[in-house]
């Protein structure tokens, strides 16, 4: 199947999964005993939207362990960048609705500096690529970092059973995948 496809159908399966709230909170704990956050110095963590793993826990867990939390903030049509908060509180509704960091200089994060990325996504195959909005935001973002840490995270019944069809050299895998 193509991403197109899958996209269509994975959102329609992900509006219907019951139990989100706990699902997300078992996710959480799961990501909690990975190496790779724990040890990181900064991460970049996404804010979720309508039915994506609800990631406030992690935030929240992140800040009371002195780990530097950066959230996306879309810049155009092709660009994101991170920046850093210290509350949920600072966050404004952005493009498409997304509740983002203002942009402020000081905020601003290098690329290079984030060690741990929490992706949302809508879809994944056993080979932990990832199927999303579309727009190529995050695959690009990490081609500039490609070292960091890469965990996405979904409910199991986001699996696809066959690999994505339409993969290409823009797209970048995860290196794990945390589901309830």
């Amino acid at each position: 199947m193509n991403k197109n496809v899958i996209r269509k159908l994975m959102l329609n399966k992900r509006s219907s999964i019951k139990n989100q709230k706990e699902k997300s909170h078992i996710i959480c704990e799961r990501v909690k005993k990975i190496k790779e956050f724990n040890e990181a110095k900064i991460i970049g963590i996404y804010f979720p939207i309508k039915e994506e793993v609800d990631t406030i826990e992690l935030i929240n867990y992140a800040f009371k362990h002195n780990i530097l939390v950066c959230l996306p903030k879309v810049i155009n049509d092709k660009e994101m960048e991170f920046y850093k908060i210290v509350s949920i509180d600072e966050l404004v509704k952005g493009k498409f609705n997304l509740m983002e960091p203002k942009s402020i200089k000081s905020n601003l994060i290098n690329p290079k500096s984030i060690e741990c990325f929490i992706v949302p996504l809508i879809a994944f195959d056993e080979k932990l690529y990832r199927v999303g909005y579309g727009k190529g935001y995050y695959d690009r973002y990490f081609k500039l970092n490609m070292s960091a840490f890469r965990i996405g995270l979904a409910y199991k019944e986001q699996k696809i059973e066959n690999s994505i069809d339409d993969i290409t050299n823009d797209d970048v895998k995860l290196n794990c995948i945390i589901t309830d």
